[in-house]
Order: C-alpha cells, then structure tokens, then sequence
C-alpha cells in the first residue's frame, strides 16, 4: 500500500503501481498532480482519499479490478479527469462536486455501480458509465449552479441515470441500451432545467419521473425505441416543450 499524506501544491505523484495489497494508494487532501497511477486487485480498495482541493488535480488513474471501490473520496473543488475504474464494486464513490470543482472525462465500465455519489454543485460532464452491473450513474442532486452535462450511459444493467432533482443544469446526456429506464429522476424543481438529453432503446421507459413543478424546465429531449413508455411523469407546473420520441413500444412518445 502507498500511504500519502497531503500531496502539496507543486507536488507530484505519478505513475506508480500498487497490486495486491489491501488498499492501492492512501491520500489525505490532495492539492498538488496525482497521475498515471494504477491500483490494481487490492481486496479493500483501489485509491481511498478525502478531498481534491482547489488547484488539485486528479487525472489518468486506472484503477482495475479492486474488492470495493476503484476510487473511494469525499469532495472535488479541485479537477478529476481522464481517470477509468473497471471490475471494481463501485467505479467512482464520492460524496459532491462542490462549486467551482470539474468532474471530467472519466469512465466507469464493467464494475458493479458506474458512478455512486450525492450532490454536484460544480460541473461533471462528459463522464462515461458502460456495462456496469447496476446503474450506471447514481446520485441525489443537480444543486442551484450545477452543470451535469454531457455524460454517456450505456448497456448498464440498471437505469442509465438514477437521481432524486435537478436545481441546476442538466443537458445533453445520453443513455442508450440500459437494461431499466434511461433516466430516472424525482423532479425538475425551482430553477433546475433539464433539456436536450436522449434516451434509446432502453428496457423500461426513456424518461421515468414523478413529476415537474413550478419554476422547472424540461424541454427539447428525445426518446426513441424504448420497450416501454417514452415518458412517464406528471406536469404541476414550469416549462415544458418540445420532448419528442418515435418507436417506444407502449407510446407517450411526446411530453406533455
């Protein structure tokens, strides 16, 4: 095991191998470049870490076939980039994206749960979860100021996304092929738009959710060829316009 504790601004760990142990890399807060590292069948953990803190930067870690977490952290206020987590339990296990932090380009594929965190307040875009054995990406909340975007879901054995609401950004996403619905969600609340994602070809539903209400956008999405509804939700209220689908086999393809 690599025990580290804070990697200071100006720092460097990179490409380092840790195999068989019980935990690959130990960190504290990382506030300097932690890169190229791979930890690889560790019974307890692939790379267990508090924060990535403004400035920090956590990017091009591979972390493989590890009992339980590929990467096991609290927070990004820094950058985590470019990293991929396979035949973990869990690819990405975090709690927030906080303010200011970037979550970007990262891939979870063939673990048991893609992507497993609570909150983004910052920007996670552009991440990949494919094949995983459960959802591909699961979490709670899109804060006032948050920008999910332009992420993949794809072949999961679960949903495609699996959260509660959208008070931010949420737009241009994907999901195609997973075994439950697309995108499954509680509410796009006060503030929070939710546009220009694209469900096909899912088990269940394109788009599950419990309902928009006022103060809430949901335009401009597309479900097509999903073996259940294209939508299946309530309007109370917001902006709603513009949500077309073709070829779902039990209808609702269009919303409201």
């Amino acid at each position: 095991v690599y025990i580290i504790g804070d990697v200071h601004a100006n720092s460097f760990v990179v490409n380092n191998v840790a195999q068989n142990n019980g935990v690959g890399f130990v960190f504290v807060d990382i506030y300097g470049t932690v890169s190229g590292n791979l930890a690889e069948r560790n019974p307890l953990g692939g790379f267990d870490f508090f924060n990535v803190e403004a400035g920090g930067v956590v990017s091009g870690n591979v972390a493989r076939d590890n009992g339980l977490a590929g990467f096991l952290f609290e927070d990004v206020a820094g950058t985590f980039s470019g990293n991929t987590a396979s035949g973990n339990h869990v690819g990405f296990d975090f709690i927030d994206v906080l303010a200011g932090g970037v979550f970007s380009g990262n891939t979870a594929t063939r673990n048991i749960e893609g992507f497993f965190f609570e909150d983004v307040a910052g920007t996670f875009s552009g991440n990949t979860a494919s094949y995983n054995l459960d959802d591909g990406f699961n979490f709670f909340n899109v804060e006032t100021g948050g920008v999910f975007s332009g992420n993949t879901a794809s072949y999961n054995d679960g949903n495609g996304y699996y959260l509660e609401n959208v008070h931010g950004l949420f737009a241009g996403n994907t999901a195609t092929g997973n075994k439950d619905d697309g995108f499954e969600f509680l509410d796009v609340a006060l503030g929070g738009t939710f546009t220009g994602n694209t469900s096909t070809a899912n088990g269940d539903d394109g788009f599950d959710f419990l309902l928009i209400t006022v103060g809430g956008t949901f335009s401009d999405n597309v479900a097509n060829d999903n073996l259940d509804l294209g939508y299946d939700g309530a309007h109370l209220g917001g902006t709603v316009h513009n949500n077309t689908g073709s070829g779902n086999a039990n209808g609702h393809n269009s919303f409201p």
